[in-house]
């Protein structure tokens, strides 16, 4: 316990990674042996901490918000400790008790937004953290804080992706690859030179493009096509040597990933 509660300061990052090591410990330990006393420990000093306003003792105090905040994403501490914090930092909505609250919402805001029975009083936490930022003098470094903070909460719907209507051309190139080829005795020879008769010098049809996209979907989807897309592609490497290179690199990405 004693070394889970010595974190360095300025090593914040290590807490997701000591709280792991705490709720894999539990699995065979007892909370009361583990858990508790290193949260009880973090909320007496997170509380003591408050009552220092002096710069150097802002990581510390950061660090301890974030460790607690992890510890409940990891379901080791009640969310209600999360509320008792940021009722205490609204208090007094200044300096280190904005960045604070800034932490604490990125941490694990948006955790217990999603969380149906947290959802409603995290959502009451970000209206008053609005409120407090309107009524009062704010820096404006402290306002970015606040705003991606709400944001990591509450991220900007985005806007629905256009679908990209394919081509005459390219539904042309879709159909021989991915229907043609995967037909049971189909003359390959055929499709390539079907393939070979499009406008390749046509930008806008992005012909090359095209083939790598679907003979890597219709490899991937149904691989009983491989034998086919093989011998249509060595018809074509005579006549199109870059398009084999291409096919070749994003296989290899394939398997690599």
């Amino acid at each position: 316990m004693e070394a889970l509660v010595s974190v360095p300061r300025f090593r914040t990052d290590l807490v997701a990674t000591y709280s792991r090591i705490i709720a894999t410990l539990c699995r065979v330990l007892p909370k009361a042996e583990i858990v508790e006393p290193v949260s009880s420990y973090l909320w007496r000093h997170f509380y003591g901490q408050l009552k220092s306003k002096t710069q150097d003792y802002l990581e510390t105090k950061l660090k301890t918000a974030r460790y607690i905040c992890e510890l409940v994403k990891f379901g080791l501490c009640p969310p209600m400790t999360i509320f008792k914090m940021l009722k205490l930092l609204f208090k007094d909505f200044t300096n280190h008790n904005i960045e604070l609250i800034a932490t604490i919402f990125e941490t694990c805001g948006r955790f217990l937004y999603l969380t149906p029975y947290t959802h409603e009083r995290l959502d009451e936490s970000l209206n008053t953290m609005l409120r407090l930022r309107r009524q009062q003098h704010v820096t404006a470094r402290h306002q970015s804080l606040l705003e991606f903070a709400y944001f990591s909460v509450k991220p900007p719907e985005r806007a629905a992706k256009e679908k990209k209507v394919l081509t005459n051309v390219q539904k042309y190139i879709q159909y021989l690859i991915l229907e043609k080829l995967n037909t049971s005795g189909v003359n390959v020879d055929n499709v390539i030179k079907s393939l070979r008769r499009l406008p390749w010098n046509n930008e806008e049809e992005n012909i090359q493009f095209y083939i790598v996209k679907f003979a890597i979907k219709s490899v991937r989807t149904k691989i009983s096509s491989a034998a086919n897309i093989a011998d249509c592609l060595s018809g074509l490497f005579k006549y199109f040597p870059n398009l084999v290179t291409t096919i070749i690199d994003k296989a290899l990405a394939e398997i690599g990933t």
